[in-house]
């Protein structure tokens, strides 16, 4: 019931937002990672009258190729000791079947085995920049199957709110050169032109 508290005191808009799934998730990780769900009621249920705890994306869509890389943001109200003690997050991609973790710290620390394997060796995220109330997660060698939503928690001992972003990865042109190509493509012209000189002397 303390779980199902903690969902509901985010409010009834962020709510929508989530499945029935990720709220069973961010119930299960409240527990698996033996958190006080008390705890987030009370800082939640404060934020909820106040409305001084917000999660702002530094953009609402994002459009890439793939095999590139992109650097998802989102905004929150830093602590002021700049400490990652009591910092939450919990980051992840939603879809209509199921959602795939990107990033889980609790307490301002990496929980590696809570990230969806298809994400695995792909994500980077900055820990100065957490400092300063950033939440920035580089997903490196896109596919196309990555676009979708992206929707990110941040609760902290000041409160907790999510805040959910669109990615659009595109098929990579076929038509561009990648450098390796391109030096090959020389060394054979480079040859043809010694070969033509060659013929004519």
């Amino acid at each position: 019931m303390t779980c199902v508290l903690c969902l509901l005191s985010q409010g009834e808009d962020d709510l929508l937002h989530h499945s029935a799934l990720h709220t069973h998730l961010l119930c299960l990780w409240l527990v698996e990672s033996k958190g006080s769900c008390s705890r987030w009621v009370s800082s939640s249920l404060s934020v909820s009258s106040t409305g001084s705890f917000l999660v702002e994306v530094t953009q609402t869509s994002y459009e890439a190729e793939e095999n590139n890389n992109v650097t998802l943001g989102w905004r929150f109200s830093p602590r002021t000791d700049g400490s990652l003690n009591s910092i939450n997050i919990f980051c992840e991609k939603l879809t209509h079947v199921r959602t795939f973790v990107l990033l889980h710290l609790f307490d301002g620390v990496e929980v590696p085995k809570s990230q969806d394997e298809r994400f695995a060796g792909r994500v980077q995220w900055d820990k100065d920049a957490l400092r300063e109330g950033l939440v920035r997660l580089q997903v490196s060698r896109l596919r196309t199957d990555d676009s979708g939503v992206y929707l990110c928690d941040v609760l902290t001992g000041d409160g907790a709110a999510s805040r959910r972003c669109n990615l659009n990865v595109t098929d990579q042109d076929p038509h561009i050169t990648s450098p390796g190509q391109l030096q090959i493509l020389l060394h054979i012209f480079s040859f043809l032109i010694k070969m033509h000189w060659t013929l004519l002397f």
